[in-house]
């Protein structure tokens, strides 16, 4: 079934924004390998929204801790990036 798309193309954003405040309530039912990779879609999504250069910074830290190997490597012992409120 074909949903009709808004012309502004707000039913992405209302999408995202809706699943964004969906997933945590999830979060609880899902194993800890795919409930931290959940985490970091949503941590990261936020920084995106943000735009500022501070936050596309720490978006690319945070996404680096997580999965590249040699950013992972020069992080043990320090304190992971966390999103500022």
């Amino acid at each position: 079934m074909k949903k009709k798309k808004q012309e502004d193309g707000s039913s992405f954003e209302e999408g995202m924004l809706k699943l964004l405040r969906t997933l945590p309530k999830v979060l609880k039912f899902l194993p800890s390998d795919k409930a931290a990779d959940a985490r970091t879609f949503m941590m990261s999504f936020q920084y995106w929204l943000g735009g500022s250069p501070e936050n596309l910074e720490s978006l690319l830290l945070m996404v680096g801790q997580d999965y590249v190997g040699p950013v992972k490597e020069s992080m043990q012992g320090k304190e992971k990036v966390v999103m500022e409120e």
